[in-house]
């Protein structure tokens, strides 16, 4: 749908991942390149409050050089198991079935991304994965399911936790998980760890070395040994311009707290004004792929798989995502 939406002289959109496999990543970006309209995939979170927060924190150079970032999507999606015939747990389920690996990379990976100005100065270079057993979603059929029931009659193979490491040609490094399974809070973990500090979220906390707002009782600094969790003061000084001028207006239409009216709004302002979008073809061929090369390590004794370059080496001169305003 996207080809032929490019094919016929129009912008395409696409939900999260942008695509199943490489070679349907690159027909995506030969298409976009050479039909010159835009395909990006609608990573939403990159446009929370928080997220944005923090690649303005990044651009200020408050954490100093970065070193390592942490990303997940960890989200406790067993009950989706009981919508056997429609929404989504109707087709969801079956993954577990047929792939181990990270099912589902972009919502943590594609902030930390844009901190890390991956296909805009860095790039990918190559990842390893591993996958814990899968236990979870078998004995979830088996306690929620009649014993004949076609839930119980499913061989679960994709690990319950799936941990990604990949290495960026900078040398940086960033954690994925991947985990729908198992008993635990929601995360999306966006850490971010720089030579000066971290930021670290769910729930959100900040530790600096130099130039930390945190304070102690008497009003001295705040060593970084501790972790700050009042964040008023840093929404103060480091809310993003979009999140200033937008915020009370995404909140009140909704969506994911309001990321996605901002990712739809900042869509239509682009295009009006001939802007590139914050998000390209390029990102979001690089963030879906994930699943794909989490797969290839695995089923190679979690040996390391090379990223494709889907920028063709363009990343190299390509320009940091600024910090706009509305």
């Amino acid at each position: 749908m996207a080809i032929d939406t490019m094919e016929s002289g129009k912008h395409a959109f696409v939900e999260v991942p942008l695509a199943l496999t490489i070679e349907e990543c690159w027909q995506l970006v030969d298409t976009a390149e050479r039909t010159q309209k835009n395909c990006m995939m609608m990573e939403n979170v990159n446009y929370g409050r928080d997220e944005l927060m923090v690649l303005n924190m990044v651009r200020q150079g408050l954490f100093g050089e970065l070193l390592h970032g942490e990303a997940a999507y960890i989200h406790e999606l067993r009950w989706q198991m009981k919508e056997i015939e429609h929404k989504t747990g109707s087709w969801r389920t079956y993954w577990h079935t047929k792939r181990n690996g990270n099912l589902y990379p972009t919502h943590g990976l594609g902030p930390v991304s844009q901190y890390m100005n991956i296909n805009r100065g860095d790039r990918f270079d190559y990842l390893t994965s591993m996958s814990s057993p899968a236990l979870g979603r078998q004995r979830y059929a088996q306690r929620e399911f009649p014993s004949d029931h076609e839930r119980n009659q499913l061989h679960y193979i994709n690990g319950d936790i799936n941990t990604t490491l990949i290495k960026t040609i900078k040398g940086r490094t960033i954690m994925v998980q991947h985990d729908t399974t198992t008993p635990r809070p929601y995360s999306r973990h966006n850490l971010i760890q720089g030579t000066n500090g971290v930021f670290a979220g769910f729930p959100n906390r900040i530790a600096l070395e130099t130039a930390s707002l945190s304070k102690n009782s008497d009003g001295s600094p705040q060593s970084y040994h501790q972790w700050d969790t009042d964040m008023n003061k840093w929404y103060a000084k480091y809310d993003h311009p979009l999140w200033q001028q937008m915020g009370v207006e995404a909140q009140r239409n909704g969506g994911h707290g309001g990321m996605d009216f901002l990712m739809l709004w900042r869509m239509v302002y682009c295009l009006r004004n001939g802007e590139a979008l914050d998000q390209d073809v390029y990102d979001g061929a690089a963030w879906s792929v994930v699943s794909i090369l989490s797969e290839q390590s695995l089923k190679n004794r979690s040996q390391s798989v090379t990223f494709p370059d889907f920028t063709r080496g363009m990343w190299q001169q390509g320009k940091p995502l600024g910090i706009v305003g509305a």
